[in-house]
């Protein structure tokens, strides 16, 4: 279990718990998760909190892990999100202002992966302050991004 700051991760057979959101992963490895993004409490966990009415974290940002910028970041309405680099696409959730996100499709081996972020006014994480890019038997990486004005 790696614990920081207000995340907890315990790896739950094809699921993967953050703080109080369950990631569950919607590949092929991941027999009878039903699919995407499942939301509830982590065992041993308190049920989370009503909703807070933060401002949507959806928009573009500009993606940066460790030292590489990795171009835009597509946060949509819907809950999916793109990346830009290798056409990686993905599921997102929030709860008060902490977000998570799990890649569901990818041309490389990061199916599984998923970001923990704390949502500020214009950015996700910061460069002082980066959140844990973590990949299935991978290191752990810091990541931040910063939002995109509209064109």
């Amino acid at each position: 279990m790696l614990v920081r700051g207000p995340w907890q991760r315990v790896a739950v057979g094809a699921a993967v718990v953050v703080g109080s959101m369950v990631l569950a992963a919607s590949g092929a490895g991941a027999a009878g998760s039903g699919g995407g993004l499942a939301h509830g409490p982590s065992v041993g966990s308190a049920a989370p909190s009503a909703p807070s009415h933060t401002k949507s974290a959806a928009g573009t940002y500009e993606l940066f892990v460790g030292a590489l910028d990795l171009g835009p970041l597509v946060l949509n309405v819907d809950h999916t999100f793109q990346m830009s680099v290798d056409g990686e696409t993905g599921e997102w959730i929030t709860t008060g202002k902490s977000l998570a996100m799990s890649i569901t499709a990818s041309p490389v081996a990061d199916i599984g992966c998923t970001f923990s972020a704390t949502v500020g006014g214009k950015s996700l994480n910061s460069a002082k302050k980066p959140g844990d890019y973590v990949c299935p038997g991978d290191a752990i990486s810091p990541w931040y991004a910063l939002k995109q004005k509209p064109a």
